[in-house]
């Protein structure tokens, strides 16, 4: 296939889609993108960016606006309901050793800023435009597309489904897309709350219940001050029972997401919820007056392990709702992300509770995972092998973050241990056991592990400092060697070498210690770690080199020399050279 003939449509225009386009396009693929509806989401779906999609969003180029378009989240405060006491804990959220916090951005604009981003790379969203059918033949994948009443009839070299829990990609394949759903439904709502809850904290507050879910209230902030999207419990019509929904093969009906064909909630059944919940306002459990009498009450007991118990001067109140929905929850991950040039990305293979934001962040690191893979296949760099790694490192995470958020859903407002402070981050998803890790281990970070950034570096003829990430963010491999005068020929010969072989694939950087200076050697940016913080990463890693793999994982660490990058190169990551 020569890379003038490679296509690729992009079914979905939401957050994943839309990362996915802008990366296959800074790798030097134009993909067309489609959506089905007419316009984007109104609803506040989404919130929570983590810090690694942020790191991600910096090597797209869209950190800055993303940043600006949400709010840092700061901490959050729990409420803990004990039978007649309410436990109160602040805790707050210390990332400052990273390169980005946890942020709030709402789905719509984090969509925004991507689509706008992309724009400027001169690719457009079709929108109302619907994939009807799909099938994989010799010539390629015959797709139907169907806009305004009109049948287009096209054929791609790949396609991937970034179209959601209800994907039209992979019901067309007949993927099975096994789980269960909670049997009960929640409410959404977008308000404004005066209480004296800090910017940037998020409030949960619950009570536990002994035979069935948990009564729970939660506040997320968004952008505007004194504006959250909270989320609680939808009330059991009378006569009711729980509904579990369908058991989902492909082609049935997915209950997951907002259930936009269905009424909203009712402002007064959100502030009822929080009436009850959220501390200034307490059950008939606390006492049987007003809510005011109520909510001037002081509560005794506390749990140390909790927290401290607090008077409220008074419950606070919802008004200005600017929208609501009633939405499910299904736990569901596909069998598979890939049959033959069809791939999934996103929500269309992978749907979990929303405990930690990560539903979102793991479907833009899905797209970020496929496209330098998918694009070097597209452009002939490397062989169709090479897009096996895809499931093969990505289908483990998804069922990870399913199996814990499933875990920390089921024990809400159950007493348990704090988990890592990195646990939300998704800074330690590792490939490691994957198939692209190759090179030596014995070192602090192994092939797989993500790289960290390190800042203070220096380059020749600059005035200012560079981070690691800097020398990392370009399309392509890049190559960390720590060379003495003596190896210096040796590392530009290895440059000059991935420059022939794969032209404008690799960069090689010379990390030297304080003292050190050479000149410029054709194709090797030399560059300054007086504290020899990047070796310090690895433990030592002066006997070795290290490749980053373009996604910024680590490829490969094992000695500089020429056999042993190309047999990674060629025989693991199937790149194909002159």
């Amino acid at each position: 296939m020569s890379p003038a003939s490679a296509s690729i449509l992009i079914v979905g225009a939401g957050p994943v889609g839309l990362s996915l386009a802008i990366q296959l396009a800074r790798h030097g693929v134009r993909p067309r993108v489609i959506d089905a509806a007419a316009a984007p989401s109104p609803f506040c779906r989404a919130i929570g960016v983590s810090p690694r999609t942020l790191e991600i969003f910096e090597a797209m180029g869209v950190a800055r606006d993303i940043l600006a378009a949400g709010l840092q989240i700061t901490g959050r405060r729990s409420v803990l309901h004990r039978g007649a006491d309410a436990i109160v804990h602040d805790e707050t959220i210390d990332l400052s050793d990273l390169p980005y916090s946890h942020y709030g951005v709402p789905q719509d604009r984090t969509e925004a800023v991507l689509e706008e981003h992309l724009r400027r790379r001169g690719i457009l969203v079709e929108r109302s435009c619907r994939l009807t059918g799909l099938s994989q033949e010799a010539e390629g994948i015959a797709v139907a597309l169907e806009r305004q009443g009109q049948v287009e009839q096209r054929r791609y070299d790949y396609v991937v489904g970034c179209d959601g829990a209800h994907s039209a990609v992979r019901k067309a394949l007949g993927l099975a897309f096994e789980g269960s759903a909670f049997p009960y439904e929640f409410m959404l709502g977008d308000v404004s709350i005066d209480w004296d809850l800090p910017r940037g904290m998020t409030l949960q507050a619950i009570r536990p219940a002994s035979d069935g879910p948990p009564d729970f209230f939660v506040a997320i902030p968004l952008t505007e001050r004194g504006r959250y999207r909270v989320s609680m419990m939808a009330p059991l019509e009378p006569g009711a029972a729980p509904d579990a929904g369908s058991d989902a093969k492909s082609g049935e009906t997915i209950a997951h997401g907002i259930q936009s064909e269905r009424p909203g909630a009712a402002l007064a059944q959100l502030q009822e919820v929080s009436d009850r919940l959220v501390p200034g306002a307490f059950s008939s459990e606390v006492g049987t007056g007003s809510r005011e009498e109520n909510a001037s009450k002081q509560i005794d007991r506390a749990s140390s392990r909790f927290g401290e118990t607090r008077r409220c001067s008074g419950p606070p109140v919802l008004s200005d709702m600017r929208w609501s929905s009633v939405f499910r929850i299904s736990m569901r991950l596909a069998e598979r992300y890939r049959v033959g040039n069809v791939f999934l990305a996103g929500d269309a293979c992978h749907i979990h509770p929303p405990t930690g934001g990560q539903g979102m962040n793991t479907g833009i690191q899905d797209a970020y995972n496929l496209a330098w893979k998918l694009a070097a296949v597209a452009q002939g760099q490397a062989g169709p092998a090479l897009l096996d790694s895809y499931e093969a490192e990505r289908r483990p995470v998804a069922a990870d973050v399913i199996e814990d958020t499933v875990r920390r859903s089921m024990n809400f407002g159950k007493p348990a241990e704090p988990p890592d402070r990195l646990h939300d981050t998704q800074i330690l998803v590792s490939y490691a056991s994957g198939p692209l890790a190759g090179g030596e281990a014995g070192f602090r970070l192994r092939p797989g592990d993500r790289i960290p950034d390190v800042q203070g570096l220096r380059q020749r003829a600059t005035g200012f400092p560079l981070r690691l990430f800097d020398l990392t963010r370009k399309p392509g491999f890049t190559l960390l060697a720590w060379p003495d005068l003596a190896a210096r020929d040796r590392l530009e010969a290895i440059a000059a070498r991935l420059a022939w072989a794969w032209p404008g694939l690799f960069t090689a950087i010379a990390l030297l210690p304080a003292g050190q200076d050479w000149d410029d050697p054709p194709g090797v940016t030399v560059v300054t770690d007086a504290g020899d913080a990047v070796a310090a990463l690895f433990g030592d890693a002066r006997r070795a080199a290290v490749l980053i793999r373009p996604d910024g994982y680590i490829a490969l660490i094992d000695a500089l020399t020429e056999e042993a990058l190309l047999a990674y190169l060629s025989t693991v990551a199937g790149l194909k050279h002159r």
